[in-house]
């Protein structure tokens, strides 16, 4: 059994990752929770590569710590790790790539403590 942060959440039929949230670097009304760059398994895909490159690329991040800062000036910004793989993946798979990922229980997989 996979222990998952929200078990109401209906499965993706083509899961390309599985990832926890590191909730406990984020906060503010209406900033987005990072990615918790010590877990995270994924299907190799040259797509998401690219993908994650291009956004890259672009460079749109802007800095702060508001809801309209970070990747996309969409709140995914202002924690330790948000202009790197914490803020990055995050924003890829939530706008990008929406309902391709499973996010799992952050207490049962590479849980962390502040």
């Amino acid at each position: 059994r996979i222990e998952r942060e929200d078990d109401t959440d209906p499965w993706p039929s083509d899961i390309q990752a599985m990832m926890v949230r590191d909730y406990h670097s984020s906060f503010g009304q209406g900033r987005k929770s990072g990615f918790q760059a010590g877990f995270w398994v994924l299907k190799p895909s040259q797509t998401h590569y690219n993908k994650l490159i291009e956004i890259i690329r672009e460079g749109n991040y802007t800095g702060g710590f508001g809801r309209d800062n970070g990747w996309g000036g969409l709140g995914y910004g202002g924690f330790v790790g948000a202009m790197a793989m914490q803020g990055l993946v995050a924003y890829y798979y939530d706008v990008f790539v929406p309902g391709t990922w499973v996010e799992l229980n952050n207490c049962r997989h590479n849980s962390v403590s502040a």
